[in-house]
Formats: structure tokens, C-alpha cells, sequence
């Protein structure tokens, strides 16, 4: 790998692990991210000046779609070229991801407590096994 692929390299990590960051602290919409997001574009990597951000927001504005997404992915394509623009969209992206499946299993954990309460409950008040039946389906059902 020549010395410009290495520093490609290198550029695309800067990229991925940037945005990522952004991704896991940027819910809020982006009023609540301009100034997360210039910190970290502008004023920490120096990527883009302050004025180019500005003009990037701005532009923002007007193309349809998620304003924080639209402004990362300009920025990574700035310091990493299209593909830079590529990663920082996915690895923004990667959040709602992350986000849903740890929902997802706060919802199975909160369906098997339910079942587990609902099968003791069942238990000391001498129902028959067979009621309790829907609790325990309910605790093995799992992730779908």
C-alpha cells in the first residue's frame, strides 16, 4: 500500500470514528447539533473553516432530508473525498440502528418481567399450570 492509500486510509478512519461520535450525541435534530458538529468539524479537526461550515448549513436548509446528516456527510466527503461522504452517511446512519435494537431489547426484557410477574402472580393464587400458559409464552417469545 503506497504512502496515499495509507493516508487515505487514515483519512477514512478520522471519517468513521467522527462521525460515529456525532451519531451515538446527535439526537435533537440539528438545532441541537450545529454547534456539537462544528466543534467537532471545524474547531477540533479543522476539516472545513468556519465560514465554509456556514455556507454548508445554510445550503442545508434548502435540499430536502436531515439537515445534521446532509452537513456530516459534506464534511467527511471534504476530508476523505466521495468515499469520505459515504462512510460519514453511514456511520451517522448507524445510530438509529444501534438505538432500535437496544429498544428492541429494553421490549423483551420488559415482555419477559411482565411474563415472569404474571406466571409467580398466577402461581400463589393456586390457578392451574394451564394459566399460565400465556405468561410463559409471552417470556420465551423473544426478539423477533
Amino acid at each position: 500500500m503506497g504512502n496515499n492509500e495509507a493516508s487515505q486510509a487514515q483519512r477514512l478512519k478520522e471519517v468513521a470514528f467522527s462521525t460515529f461520535k456525532l451519531g451515538c450525541i446527535g439526537f435533537g435534530g440539528i438545532a441541537g447539533m450545529v454547534a456539537t458538529i462544528e466543534n467537532e468539524m471545524v474547531v477540533k479537526r479543522k476539516w472545513i473553516d468556519h465560514q465554509h461550515f456556514m455556507d454548508v448549513l445554510a445550503t442545508s436548509y434548502i435540499i430536502p432530508g436531515p439537515n445534521a446528516v446532509e452537513v456530516i456527510m459534506h464534511c467527511g466527503k471534504e476530508r476523505a473525498g466521495r468515499l469520505g461522504l459515504i462512510v460519514a452517511g453511514a456511520r451517522k446512519s448507524n445510530r438509529l440502528r444501534i438505538f432500535l435494537d437496544g429498544l428492541s431489547a429494553a421490549s423483551v426484557s420488559i415482555i419477559a418481567v411482565v411474563g415472569l410477574h404474571l406466571a409467580v402472580s398466577a402461581g400463589k393464587t393456586g390457578e392451574p399450570r394451564s394459566s399460565w400458559a400465556p405468561a410463559w409464552l409471552l417470556l420465551l417469545r423473544g426478539k423477533s
